[in-house]
């Protein structure tokens, strides 16, 4: 070997040996940095595990020197018999008669005790519960023999109805919850609000299902089954029987059908429209005070004679065309009525238990839709509430009424399979 090689050789012999000095020295600076690492975390651990306990001590310490949660007057049956009468005034009957669901609901799943030894497990097994209950309570007599939650709970297991939704829970239970323990933490009764930040998130796939399901239209069949029915076609000429089908045939909102007056129905170019411009209406949007046509299928089944005769009897162009209630609390019309008529159909599975009053409009928009309407004539019939912008505009050129061409477009709406001839007088 020559000295050139071997010169080279030792220069190799010293950078491999500086190199494992280098790695030895840097892996122990990494174990020292682990080290130094993992004492900082429990150092920090230490520190907030003392925090909590010192928060916990100090809550413990305020809870046991206050009278006023004392296991004897603190507990939640008491306390929430409390909150109900304060509130009573501000809520309407039957969101207080909720209130009274509620209390039983939480008695009975997380039991009657002070509100200061409720935790967010309680809160988490409520929710849990209530979404595994079945719908409408006022039933659960009828289908289960019983009220009982546990019991309920036990008998759908095997009936299946259809339970509460998440949608119910958030907007229905937590709306009775969430100011209950807040009204108590102001009151001194409870330290914190177990139910803060608990709505329940609807799925992706609940969330296209709730929009799908939403208020939907009637099919042909369902409204077969409604209007031949000895149920429908047997009843006295009023609200349940004439309200349904001024409702298909106008798309009017049931509040809009609770302010019609005998006087309402007038001549418009030539045609009979149900007049919603007067000053004595009290309507949704700009765009909802209007001018509807009357269809030909309500003058053959006999309404304009129903108005006549109403005239004759009370000579006042003023009253009500049907009496309906109206609640000043909810400043809106009571249509129990005609819900009344759908339930027997729901429960002999002939009308979808989505079905509602509001779904009467439904059908004649979409009807409208697959009849080659234009959208400003469904607009100007519907009153729909984005058609303020379009409504000032027509005001600028014109009266903002409906015009002949377009009355005459909404009269050409059809239901084809729709069979109401057993109802023309």
């Amino acid at each position: 070997m020559s000295d050139e090689e071997v010169t080279k050789e030792m220069l190799f012999d010293l950078f491999r040996k500086n190199k494992r000095i280098i790695q030895s020295k840097k892996l122990g600076l990494m174990k020292k940095q682990e080290q130094l690492d993992k004492q900082t975390s429990q150092i920090a651990d230490l520190e907030m595990e003392g925090i909590v306990k010192d928060r916990i001590i100090a809550k413990k310490a305020v809870s046991e020197n206050n009278p006023l949660k004392e296991d004897s007057v603190n507990l939640f049956s008491k306390r929430f018999h409390e909150f109900m009468e304060e509130k009573k005034s501000e809520i309407t009957p039957a969101f207080y008669n909720f209130h009274k669901l509620v209390l039983r609901f939480f008695i009975e799943i997380c039991e009657d005790k002070n509100l200061i030894e409720y935790k967010r497990s309680d809160s988490n097994l409520y929710r849990n519960t209530i979404l595994e209950l079945p719908k409408y309570p006022a039933n659960w007599k009828k289908y289960f023999a019983t009220t009982k939650v546990s019991e309920v709970l036990e008998k759908n297991k095997k009936l299946k109805r259809d339970t509460v939704s998440k949608t119910t829970f958030n907007k229905k239970h937590l709306a009775v919850l969430v100011p209950f323990f807040k009204w108590g933490i102001k009151q001194g009764y409870v330290d914190f609000n177990i139910f803060d930040d608990m709505t329940s998130d609807l799925t992706t796939k609940e969330k296209h299902i709730k929009r799908k399901e939403k208020r939907p239209s009637f099919s042909i069949e369902e409204l077969n089954t409604i209007f031949n029915s000895e149920n429908f076609t047997n009843r006295h000429k009023d609200l349940v029987y004439y309200g349904p089908l001024i409702l298909l045939f106008s798309g009017l909102r049931f509040g809009e059908l609770g302010q019609l007056k005998l006087k309402d129905i007038v001549e418009h170019n030539g045609i009979l429209h149900f007049d919603l411009t007067g000053n004595d209406k009290s309507l949704k949007t700009v765009s909802s005070y209007r001018l509807v046509p009357v269809h030909d299928e309500l003058q053959k089944i006999g309404l304009l004679k129903y108005v006549e005769e109403r005239l004759k009897q009370s000579k006042n162009p003023e009253e009500y065309l049907f009496d309906i209630s109206y609640n000043e609390k909810t400043k809106t019309y009571d249509s129990r009525r005609i819900l009344r008529l759908f339930e027997s159909f729901k429960e002999q599975g002939t009308l979808r238990k989505n079905i509602v009053v509001h779904s009467f409009r439904h059908s004649f928009r979409n009807k409208l839709v697959e009849s080659g309407v234009d959208s400003e004539t469904i607009s100007m019939a519907m009153g729909h509430e984005g058609n303020e912008k379009n409504l000032r505009m027509a005001k600028t050129y014109n009266d903002g009424l409906i015009k002949k061409i377009q009355s005459e477009r909404v009269l050409t709406l059809k239901y084809e399979g729709l069979e109401l001839s057993h109802l023309y007088v």
